[in-house]
């Protein structure tokens, strides 16, 4: 992927939860909070959001990942981290 590429919102939501659901077996939803996740912990979490980092060419700003409650907030956060991209 390049920044060149338009991602679009349900692309990547799309993409936020296949990630989570691979990665903790279980079907996810943006309304869900991440610490009620019974397969989630803080080694996973950092694992799904350098796989986001990866797959999106960006960087997640560290405060602002540790401030997310929900998967909705962490597609939020990469959906604005995407659009501020050059």
């Amino acid at each position: 992927m390049t920044h060149n590429r338009i991602h679009t919102s349900s692309e990547v939501t799309d993409t936020v939860l296949r990630m989570f659901g691979t990665e903790l077996d279980t079907e996810v939803r943006p309304h869900d909070a991440i610490s009620d996740l019974s397969a989630i912990d803080s080694v996973k979490l950092m694992r799904l959001v350098t796989d986001l980092e990866d797959h999106y060419r960006i960087s997640l700003d560290d405060d602002a990942v540790f401030t997310v409650t929900t998967v909705g907030d962490l597609i939020d956060l990469v959906s604005t981290t995407l659009d501020s991209q050059p």
